[in-house]
């Protein structure tokens, strides 16, 4: 027959065990004599019986740390406790023993509990809270000034008209290039005033020297003809 051990520290475990007397529970958990030593609680779950053997006094610092299920959970034992799965309201004879296997029982003691909340299913649950239509969107959301239907306008939204966009843009760029060349002609204008500058200067140098070859072939002449008289 297969039974359940708790020991002091709360740790669960299913043995089988061979027992000739449900007085000899006792030894099983370790314990020298059975003072002390009692069914502490029976309770009944779908039909069948689970009974809980533990010591209901003993030394400090042996006290048993598992929580055990209503109405016996605040209560205080100590050293390893057992529990024993039977037929019987009153169990009186080894017989009367069903197998409980540590899988089984913590089955049933999580149903005793009245089951352990699941938060993730808690807060799956608030976020799927109801709400009313008229708040809703056609997704099914809330309205609440961010999420809104596809077919409702945002007055301060205004969509550019891509053609109005293209030309600007093609405006843009021509008023570039025409600055690009505006600045090339004067720079080209400026080279070319300063070309023609020098060529005036150049030019007035020359007319001088011819000036003064001039003057010097008439006074040469002017001292030729004396000469000659």
């Amino acid at each position: 027959m297969k039974v359940i051990f708790v020991n002091k520290g709360g740790y669960v475990k299913d043995s089988s065990i061979k027992l000739n007397s449900i007085n000899d529970l006792y030894k099983k958990c370790g314990l020298k004599t059975n003072k002390h030593f009692e069914n502490v609680h029976t309770w009944h779950h779908k039909g069948a019986y689970y009974s809980v053997f533990a010591k209901v006094n003993g030394k400090a610092n042996t006290e048993n740390k598992y929580e055990l299920p209503p109405p016996v959970d605040n209560e205080l034992y100590f050293g390893t406790m057992v529990i024993v799965k039977h037929s019987t309201k009153t169990l009186k004879h080894v017989e009367d023993i069903d197998d409980l296997t540590k899988k089984d029982w913590l089955v049933v003691y999580e149903e005793m509990f009245g089951g352990f909340e699941d938060l993730d299913e808690e807060e799956e649950e608030s976020e799927e809270e109801e709400i009313p239509e008229h708040l809703k969107t056609k997704q099914g959301y809330m309205k609440d000034g961010f999420v809104v239907d596809d077919d409702e306008e945002d007055d301060d939204y205004e969509p550019e008209d891509e053609e109005e966009s293209e030309e600007e843009s093609e405006e843009d760029t021509n008023e570039e290039t025409n600055d690009d060349d505006d600045e090339s002609y004067e720079e080209y204008s400026e080279e070319t005033d300063n070309n023609d500058s020098e060529e005036v200067d150049e030019d007035e140098h020359d007319e001088e020297e011819d000036e003064e070859d001039d003057d010097d072939e008439t006074e040469y002449s002017e001292l030729s003809e004396e000469e000659y008289d």
